[in-house]
Order: C-alpha cells, then sequence, then structure tokens
C-alpha cells in the first residue's frame, strides 16, 4: 500500500476541522498550512497529530501548491477544512491506495450543503474536483481563487461521496463572496468592466443557476443560493471597474491585446515547437494570454514544466462543436477577443467558437504548402468570412494560397524563428555513435523530420545510396517516426542501406542528435519552412536541401 498525504490550508475554521480531521485520521500525514488563524485551528490540529506550517498568504492556488511541497509522500489527497470524507469513500480510497491509485489521477464527487441543507441542483449537482494526485506528476496551480490540479496523470471519477459543510449562514456566504469578488477582480486586472457589464454577469449568473440549471427544485434555500452568488460576481465586476477609474489612461498594449493560443495536436512537431516559442515570448513580454490545447497532451506536458498558463479542452474531431463551445465560452468569460489558432484542425474549433461568440477575432497559422483546394473543408475553413488574419510562415505558402484564391490582404508572411539559445546547454554526448554503432571516423549524414510523404524519404534514401557508392565513409540516420516508417526500412533494406542507415525513432529533445550530425539534410517536396534546418544552421551544421516549399528562402546554393 502506498503511503498518502493529506493536504489543508486553513484559517479559523476551529468549527469545522474536528469533524474534517476525523473522516482523514487513517491517513499516513496531515499537512496543515495554517495562513493567520485566530482561534483555535493550530490548537486543534496539533492535538490531532496534523504538522502544522504557517505560511504568507499569496492565494488559494500558491497556498495549496505551499501545502503539497511540504507533503512526504508523492500521493495527495487534497480536502478543505469544511469538507468531510464518507465512509464508503474512505474505504474506496483505502482500496485503491493498496493498488498505487492505479496510476490514476482521482476526481471525488461533492454532496454541498447551503445553510444546512443539501443542495441537489443549482449546477452544484456535477461537481466532482480532481482530489487525489501523484506530485511527481502535477500540482495546483497558482490561481487566486478557483484554483486547480494540473497533472499529466489520466483522470478517474471515485464512487464515494464527499460531504461539502458550505455556507451554514447568509453571513459566511457574504464573507466568502467578498473575498472572492475581491481576489477574481485582481485576477482579471486588464479586463475591461462597467457598471451595466457587472449587471449583465450577475443576472446571467442568476438565470443559468436558477433556472436552466434547475436550481427553483432545491426550494427557498436554492433561491437564496443562486441571487447570493450572482450577487458575489456582479461585486467582483463592480471592484474591477473600480479599480479600472475613470481618468484616461495611458494605453498599454500588453494589456489591452488579450490571445488565447490554441493547438489541438496531442504529438509534438515542428509546428508546436513554433507556437510555443510565440507563446511563451508574449508570456515574458506581459502579454495577457492563455494556451488551449488537449489534456494530457505534449504541449500540456511543457506548459506545466514551464508554469505557464493554460487551460485543457478535449478536441474529438472537426465536427466537434461541443469543444468550440467550451472555447467561446471560455474565451468569453475571460476575456480574450483574438485567438490565434495554430494548425488547420484548430482553425475548425475556431469558427466553431465564433458561432457562439460573434466578437472574436481569428487568426490562422498555416505552416504548410499544400493547396486547400485538393480539400472541401480545407477550401470552406480558409475561405471562411469569418477568419480575419492568415499568417503564412513562407512566402511560399502565401503564393500557394493566392493561387487558391484567397485575397492577398488577408495574408501576411511572418517567418518562423528559433531560439539560437535552445540547444547551448546540451553537451556533445561522447558515447552517442557507440551508443547507436556508429563508426567513430563515420561522416554522418541526418535528418529530424515525420515520416510523412511530403517530406520525401525514398528521395533521401536513394540519394544515400548514390552518394554511398561516391563515399563509403559516409553513416546516415533519421530521427522521427510516422505511418511511412516501415516502409521506409523495407526501402532501405532493398537499396542494401540497412547496415548504413540507422532509424532513431522519435525523440522530444533533438539537440544531442542536431550536435552529433556532420551534415544535415532536408528532402521534402513540399515543406512549409523547415525550422529543423535552422536549428542546423545555428549549430553551424553544413545543410542540404531541395528547392521545394520555403527551403529556398532559408538557404541559397554554395
Amino acid at each position: 500500500m502506498v503511503k498518502l498525504s493529506a493536504v489543508l490550508i486553513v484559517k479559523n475554521e476551529a468549527a469545522n476541522l474536528p469533524r474534517c480531521l476525523a473522516s482523514i485520521a487513517w491517513v499516513d500525514e496531515i499537512v496543515v498550512c495554517d495562513t493567520g488563524s485566530t482561534d483555535d485551528t493550530i490548537r486543534i490540529c496539533e492535538e490531532l497529530g496534523c504538522k502544522v506550517h504557517q505560511i504568507e498568504w499569496e492565494g488559494f492556488g500558491k497556498a495549496k501548491k505551499k501545502a503539497v511541497s511540504l507533503a512526504q509522500n508523492e500521493w495527495i489527497l487534497s480536502i478543505d477544512a469544511d469538507e468531510e470524507l464518507s465512509p464508503a469513500l474512505q474505504k474506496e480510497i483505502r482500496a485503491l491506495a493498496s493498488r498505487d491509485f492505479r496510476k490514476k489521477a482521482w476526481r471525488i464527487k461533492r454532496r454541498s450543503f447551503y445553510l444546512g441543507k443539501p443542495i441537489f441542483f443549482c449546477g452544484w449537482q456535477k461537481d466532482a474536483p480532481l482530489r487525489i494526485f501523484n506530485k511527481r506528476f502535477g500540482n495546483f496551480n497558482e490561481a487566486l481563487v478557483h484554483e486547480s490540479v494540473r497533472t499529466v496523470q489520466d483522470r478517474r471519477t471515485l464512487m464515494g461521496i464527499m460531504y461539502h459543510h458550505t455556507y451554514p449562514t447568509l453571513k459566511s456566504h457574504f464573507e466568502k463572496m467578498r473575498l472572492y469578488a475581491a481576489l477574481g477582480a485582481e485576477k482579471a486586472q486588464g479586463r475591461l468592466s462597467s457598471p451595466k457589464l457587472a449587471i449583465n454577469h450577475s443576472l446571467a449568473k442568476f438565470f443559468t443557476m436558477y433556472f436552466l440549471k434547475l436550481g427553483f427544485l432545491d426550494g427557498w434555500k436554492g433561491f437564496l443560493l443562486c441571487k447570493n452568488s450572482s450577487w458575489g460576481l456582479w461585486y467582483k465586476y463592480y471592484l474591477l471597474w473600480k479599480k479600472q477609474g475613470r481618468e484616461e489612461q495611458e494605453p498599454d498594449l500588453t494589456r489591452q491585446i488579450r490571445v488565447l493560443h490554441v493547438d489541438t495536436e496531442k504529438g509534438w512537431r515542428g509546428g508546436q515547437q513554433q507556437a510555443l516559442y510565440i507563446f511563451e515570448a508574449m508570456h515574458r513580454q506581459g502579454f495577457q494570454t492563455e494556451f488551449i490545447c488537449p489534456p494530457h497532451s505534449k504541449m500540456e506536458s511543457r506548459l506545466l514544466e514551464r508554469k505557464l498558463p493554460h487551460h485543457p479542452i478535449r478536441y474529438r474531431g472537426e465536427w466537434d462543436f461541443a469543444s468550440g463551445l467550451k472555447l467561446g465560452l471560455y474565451a468569453k468569460r475571460h476575456g480574450f477577443r483574438i485567438l490565434h489558432l495554430h494548425s488547420g484542425h484548430a482553425l475548425s474549433q475556431g469558427l466553431w467558437a465564433k458561432l457562439f461568440y460573434r466578437e472574436l477575432i481569428l487568426v490562422a497559422s498555416r505552416r504548410v504548402d499544400f493547396s486547400i483546394q485538393k480539400n472541401p473543408l480545407s477550401a470552406y475553413k480558409y475561405k471562411n468570412d469569418w477568419l480575419d488574419r492568415i499568417i503564412a510562415i513562407s512566402d511560399n505558402i502565401r503564393q500557394v494560397l493566392l493561387s487558391d484564391g484567397l485575397p492577398d490582404g488577408q495574408i501576411s508572411v511572418i517567418h518562423s524563428g528559433i531560439d539560437l539559445m535552445r540547444f547551448e546547454k546540451v553537451s556533445p554526448d561522447p558515447g552517442f555513435r557507440s551508443h547507436w554503432q556508429i563508426p567513430g571516423d563515420a561522416i554522418l549524414v541526418g535528418t529530424v523530420a515525420a515520416f510523412a510523404g511530403h517530406k520525401d524519404y525514398p528521395n533521401f534514401l536513394e540519394a544515400a545510396a548514390r552518394a554511398l557508392k561516391e563515399n563509403p565513409r559516409l553513416w546516415f540516420m533519421a530521427v522521427g517516426d510516422g505511418k511511412l516508417l516501415d516502409r521506409m526500412k523495407e526501402f532501405a533494406s532493398l537499396l542494401k542501406l540497412s547496415d548504413r542507415f540507422t532509424f532513431a525513432g522519435f525523440h522530444s529533445e533533438i539537440g544531442t542528435f542536431l550536435k552529433a550530425f556532420d551534415i544535415f539534410v532536408l528532402s521534402s517536396r513540399k515543406e512549409g519552412l523547415g525550422t529543423s534546418m535552422l536549428d542546423a544552421l545555428s549549430l553551424g551544421k553544413a545543410v542540404i536541401g531541395t528547392r521545394a516549399g520555403g527551403i529556398p528562402e532559408m538557404i541559397e546554393d554554395g
């Protein structure tokens, strides 16, 4: 059985703690972070054997993240002082602990009580926050309020119930609403607000909770919950408007331009690297920006590693209007007007989102030089009147789009760039050649490219066979994977290259390979630009490329 640490953040919770701590008394460790209690909170925790730490208040996300870091065990159960695990849930968690929680993170369904009465509707009926996770794979974000766990683990939901004894009195509800409103207004700095907007948000909140989410079925306490919650949202936008002041201020583009970046791919290729470069640069310069990507994707893993703001939305295909609705609502709720769509699939989601939020401005990156006319769906998307701007990463792509009938005024050419310092800390691997069984005196010719048709691996293999006849010291390597990998291995065998051509497979970190190559090759018959060649050039490597796509915009013969 793995060991489990329960973590809590508390302030003046003496009334709730005995009930909460009794339900988790069986865990291996209870870590309590106190943010300034003046009642008997600390005494109760210490008497019940908790490890108590007093910390400065920096918001809910940072406080919970600190509590997780203080836990000795890898597996974490996060619980609030006003929550209580039911006996059935306790039994279920202990059974899962004996199976290493099946290597997954777990959501826990909550049954909430308002003024002492259980609430079955108002939108609370599907409340199931993620509360059990392995801290090696995730942690809380640093949101001031409405914090959540970000993890790369697969997620499942427990069957048992956690009781949430929230807001036992109207006074406690209004106190919490004031706190949430103040923190929410601080988090939303840079977004526009007004008295009218505050009222509109408040009315929409009440209508959604009371009618759409059936709050009226919870009786008079349901009405009070919906009314008071809508007041809290009104107060947040009122505070935000009040902070903005009525005087004209010097325009600050980093505050006014709010961009939501969208990528729908789960894997990692050059397009994802370029999207991350752009997003990191904007975030570093202070722009109000976030990234939307699929949960458990390679992009989410890198965003988590870099602690960059993002929100996962599951994407199920071109016709997934539900994810488009989620995207549109998220953009509207958080004040994003611009969607930067980093792939054709992302453009589909942007168009769905604009169906629900018409004020969106759609900007799509085009990274491939395929004609959109060959695919009716692509032609519809890129010629759609709702698409405001297309960024072509090479002039070659721009020419293809113009020949497909798109207006010149809608297309901007912005060449992809690279991070010149990306591989600065990557040291040449002295054991690289022995690991891959490459002779020390061989001239290593390599490429980094997916095994896709437009990369034209047959061209590379045929050229390798010819070059070997001229120079038997040559050795060849390909880094990447794809649907054509097995066929290319067969073709290499047919050309009698099997003992001189290494298929290295996919590697997310390519610096070691690029530094080991003597010559870099890009054999594509179609290529948007080919930034792996720019990476090779930045390391001082000799490069060879075809006259395809955007490659001639990077290198000249000789």
